[in-house]
C-alpha cells in the first residue's frame, strides 16, 4: 500500500484489504520508511508530532504476535489528549480498537545514543499513567512485524494523565 492509502485507512479506520499483507519476511526497515512517508504527509496537512510510543516492550506477547523486537511510532497533537484523573477519548475511526494502560515519560532532553541509566534520569522532565487506544487494520489481530511498524505502531489515541 502506499503512505497515501495507509493514512486514508487510519483516517477513516478502515480495516486493510487481504491483497495489502505484508509477506512474512517482509522488510521492517522498508516498513519504516513507509511509516515515515505517512508521517511527512500528516505533518503536511498541519499534524504535529508530540512524541513517541513504543510498542511490544513486553517480551511475553512476542510469540503470540510474531514480533520479537520493540517497536515506535509518533504520537500526535491529533491523537492526544491530557487528562486529570478522569476523561475521555474518542474511539470513532479507529480499527478493532484496543485499551492499554501506559507509563508515559516526558522528555526534557534528547539522551545520547549510548546514555547510562542516570543519563536517561537527568534527561526526564515528567513521569504519568496513562492509557493508549491501540489499533490494528489487519484481520483479528494478525500481522507482521513490518505491518505493525507500517500500521503506525498501532496507535490510536494517546491519554495520560496530565504531569502539571
Amino acid at each position: 500500500m502506499t503512505p497515501q492509502t495507509l493514512l486514508e485507512h487510519l483516517d477513516k479506520g478502515l480495516p486493510w484489504p487481504d491483497s495489502a499483507c505484508l509477506t512474512e519476511g517482509a522488510d521492517v526497515a522498508a516498513a519504516y520508511q513507509r511509516a515515515l512517508a505517512v508521517r511527512a504527509l500528516r505533518i503536511g496537512r498541519g499534524e504535529v508530532p508530540r512524541g513517541f510510543k513504543v510498542g511490544f516492550t513486553n517480551r511475553q506477547i512476542w510469540a503470540r504476535y510474531k514480533v520479537f523486537a520493540p517497536i515506535w511510532g509518533t504520537v500526535w497533537d491529533t491523537t492526544l489528549a491530557f487528562c486529570d484523573g478522569s476523561g475521555s477519548v474518542s474511539i470513532d475511526r479507529t480499527c478493532q480498537p484496543r485499551l492499554e494502560p501506559e507509563t508515559v515519560f516526558g522528555m526534557k532532553a534528547t539522551p545520547a545514543a549510548h546514555a547510562t541509566l542516570d543519563d536517561l534520569f537527568d534527561a526526564l522532565d515528567w513521569v504519568a499513567p496513562g492509557f493508549e487506544v491501540v489499533q490494528s487494520h489487519r484481520p483479528d489481530w494478525k500481522f507482521t512485524a513490518a505491518e505493525t511498524v507500517a500500521d503506525g505502531a498501532l496507535h490510536a489515541r494517546h491519554l495520560p494523565r496530565s504531569h502539571r
